[in-house]
């Protein structure tokens, strides 16, 4: 039996993970029986088959999530893990999805404003862009403002930035001394990724029977 499953991390939130099972091991036990003697080829194919619809919910939901939330693709991309495990009719393909906030500086384009920063549309009042903590530039805000305004806000490596004081590097601007300890802002994504990947998740049996199709047509006729 193969299975793909999905699996919707939120670290920050234990209790909320979810988990969902797509059973799509009946579609290949059934080809089995009906494929006596070509078990090796059905495997090939089904191995094929249930990378590339791996790939294909990376590419469509991380496309469809980066519209409805008018962030970069890229960004979307990089939170989609892939493990293939199990040998023959037992493989069982996992695709990790991580639905923290993404940091702000990620999410496209940046500019400064009187007010603050402003994102691919949003507007994040007492954020300031600078490089601090290593050589990127990224969209900081002092934990104390952040109080107030309430932004999201990413840890970067298990970091907490708001836990460490200024860096004291000597050539660090003066004008922003004053401004320790920062945190990362992050865009959520949480919510319009768990709408999409659930509608996704419904299509992920039809999409891999179709695949499943293409593979076997090749292994069978072209490849043999």
């Amino acid at each position: 039996m193969s299975d793909i499953t999905i699996s919707k991390s939120h670290h920050r939130a234990r209790k909320g993970d979810l988990e969902l099972q797509v059973g799509i091991g009946q579609v290949n036990e059934d080809l089995a029986g009906h494929l006596i003697g070509l078990e090796g080829k059905v495997e090939v194919a089904v191995d094929r088959a249930i990378k590339k619809t791996a790939r294909w919910l990376r590419t469509h939901s991380a496309r469809e999530i980066g519209k409805e939330l008018n962030i970069k693709q890229a960004a979307i991309k990089q939170r989609f893990r892939f493990t293939d495990t199990g040998k023959g009719f037992g493989r069982k393909a996992t695709v990790w999805v991580g639905l923290l906030a993404i940091a702000a500086h990620e999410a496209g384009a940046t500019s400064k404003n009187k007010a603050g920063v402003r994102v691919r549309g949003r507007q994040f009042d007492s954020a300031f862009k600078q490089k601090i903590y290593g050589s990127e530039e990224k969209v900081y805000i002092r934990a104390s403002a952040n109080c107030k305004r309430g932004h999201a806000t990413v840890t970067e490596g298990g970091r907490d930035y708001a836990k460490y004081s200024r860096p004291k590097a000597a050539w660090f601007k003066a004008e922003y001394r004053d401004r320790f300890p920062v945190q990362v802002i992050g865009i959520e994504i949480e919510e319009i990724g768990r709408e999409v990947l659930e509608r996704y998740e419904r299509r992920l049996n039809d999409r891999y029977r179709v695949i499943l199709d293409q593979e076997l047509n090749y292994v069978l006729n072209v490849e043999s």
